[in-house]
């Protein structure tokens, strides 16, 4: 790839990391809004995020991974993605909660911040390994996660209030735990690997964004009694996401 154009990657992906690090801050704003409101906006960018995410899988990673690898090394990378974000949830209680407030306890809230700081940092990994693509990959990754992120920051938010932790003290533990998203990118960016290596951590992107979009979004989504109309909706902002550029 060009130099120059990876460069220009690169600086668009660390925007795209610093937009997603403020998104704890984004997700705040949102308790300003009735519950009502708050809720129906939730819903659309969670089933706008898992649209983004299908897009992204089935459009973009798998098939250049697919050009580059053999199909068994492919499918045992995907393989991988799948599986690691389901460890992270049952054994360091990673969850994608998108109440406005989650069960909580202060060493849940503890085991929160872990899962959190973990989840931030791949999504900073994500963002530095798709740098050697087309921008609109990492657009894609970008609308893509930032959707998915600021539902998820406000249960964070709502996991430490119920922990009877400060507000003020919450939003800056919820800031500082979204700066690992800044320490994955960077480490990542500077780290050489080989082709097959990068080939391969598309396809365990591609499992562990399929992972997110079917298990807990579309999930979440299926546990929840809507009425027709809403579903309607929320279907709807799934397909916008799926049939973005």
């Amino acid at each position: 790839m060009n130099v120059s154009l990876l460069m220009q990657n690169h600086t668009l992906n660390l925007l795209f990391i610093i937009l997603l690090t403020f998104s704890s801050l984004i997700g705040a704003l949102f308790f300003l809004l009735s519950q009502k409101t708050r809720a129906t906006l939730k819903r659309l960018l969670i089933s706008f995020s898992a649209g983004v995410f299908l897009n992204l899988i089935l459009l973009r990673l798998l098939p250049e991974t697919y050009e580059n690898l053999a199909t068994k090394h492919v499918f045992y990378w995907f393989l991988a993605g799948l599986n690691v974000p389901l460890f992270l949830q049952k054994f360091v209680f990673w969850h994608h909660c998108h109440k406005d407030i989650c069960k909580s306890s202060p060493s849940s809230a503890i085991a929160n911040t872990l899962g959190d700081l973990i989840h931030n940092f791949l999504h900073g990994t994500f963002l530095a390994v798709v740098s050697s693509n087309q921008a609109m990959v990492s657009f894609k990754l970008f609308w893509g996660l930032i959707t998915h992120e600021i539902p998820q920051e406000i249960a964070d938010l709502g996991v430490y209030l119920k922990a009877n932790i400060p507000v003020k003290k919450a939003l800056l533990l919820n800031f500082l735990t979204s700066l690992t998203t800044v320490v994955g990118f960077l480490v990542f960016s500077f780290i050489k690997v080989p082709p097959f290596v990068s080939y391969g951590l598309h396809a365990f992107i591609a499992g562990n964004l399929l992972y997110i979009a079917l298990v807990d979004i579309i999930g979440e989504i299926h546990r929840q009694n809507y009425h027709r109309k809403e579903f309607l909706i929320d279907l709807a902002a799934i397909l916008v996401g799926l049939l973005i550029i």
